[in-house]
């Protein structure tokens, strides 16, 4: 029996017709023409799905796929885990997509079908289907599609491949279910084994772009900024500051530019948490803070690619302060 994978992704837009599918992770590909995939033209196939999500299916700007899984053998028995681990890991390529551009892209409902193909007769015997919400949203905390062209798919696919993402899906979908249980998918650094601080970076993040509420959104990018930057209690906003500005930046004029912005948000952030009203003039700040941080945490994770982190994604607190201190102080 042969297992396939197919997920809408909404709010990617790839102007240019794709002669050749683009292999986004190992063997899941990313088309904009759905009639590529052969199983979608099976008569049982919108009946298995549905009309509504045949229709979304039909409807989406892009899909991504998988004509034949190459998985354990319990994929066959104990679907659940493995259709969880192909959904999360389109999930991880619209992540790295973020680091590329801001955008707002999401995966709909994601499928496993099994059928037997004998003789060029396709017979479809089960379907399954799961949802992780995780429902995106841009640097203003708003819904807008956004246009890739074929080189920023390539960019994507080789931030993929230098964050450990693009071939981690095929080594989970190899381990058996109870492999797959142990822990959560999330995305592996093949870069560097310092990833327990890194991670917790990543899910204030992944909460803050998840979020439609700026001042959610504000509060979460900097408790992210704090898990990497933080060392002690002590003039948090100035040490959070200052680090973040002599890593994301090389000149003493644009250091000061990140510097006086995160002070800024960790002002309105206070303002936010501590029940103070918010004037006209602090919604309008809100917009522009919350722009700032996300522009601000795209440039770190392109830093940390750049120059793998060294040791200020460090789990050891003593490494990160004193290279703190040596990169402040010379």
């Amino acid at each position: 029996m042969i297992s396939s994978f197919i997920i809408a992704i909404n709010g990617l837009n790839i102007p240019e017709q794709l002669d050749n599918d683009i292999e986004i992770l190992s063997n899941i590909w990313l088309t904009n023409d759905v009639n590529k995939c052969q199983f979608i033209n099976n008569p049982g196939f919108k009946e298995a799905v549905g009309s509504l999500e045949f229709e979304n299916i039909l409807s989406a700007p892009a899909i991504a796929y998988s004509e034949r899984l190459r998985a354990h053998p319990s994929i066959l028995t104990h679907h659940k885990p493995y259709l969880i681990e192909l959904i999360q890991a389109v999930c991880n390529f619209l992540f790295s997509a973020w680091i590329v551009k801001d955008n707002s892209c999401y995966t709909e409902m994601g499928y496993i079908f099994q059928y037997n193909n004998q003789a060029g007769l396709i017979s479809l015997q089960k379907t399954h289907s799961n949802l992780l919400y995780i429902n995106c949203r841009n640097k203003y905390g708003e819904s807008q599609d956004t246009n890739f062209s074929i080189s920023e798919i390539g960019e994507i696919v080789e931030i993929e491949k230098r964050l450990g993402i693009y071939q981690a899906v095929q080594e989970r979908l190899n381990q058996s279910p109870e492999e797959l249980n142990e822990f959560k998918s999330n995305i592996t650094f093949a870069v560097s084994d310092q990833k327990e601080i890194f991670n917790r970076y990543l899910m204030f993040l992944g909460s803050a772009r998840n979020t439609e509420y700026l001042d959610l959104r504000v509060s979460y990018l900097i408790v992210a900024f704090e898990a990497i930057f933080s060392l002690d209690h002590a003039e948090l906003a100035h040490q959070v500051s200052e680090r973040a500005a002599f890593i994301l930046e090389s000149e003493l004029k644009t250091k000061r530019v990140v510097y006086d912005d995160l002070k800024r948000a960790y002002n309105l952030r206070s303002k936010i948490l501590h029940g103070s009203h918010l004037r006209s003039r602090d919604k309008v700040e809100l917009r522009e803070i919350a722009g700032l941080l996300d522009d601000y945490s795209r440039d770190l994770l392109t830093k940390f690619l750049d120059d793998e982190g060294q040791n200020w994604t460090s789990d050891d607190t003593d490494t990160r302060r004193e290279y703190f201190k040596n990169l402040i102080f010379g």
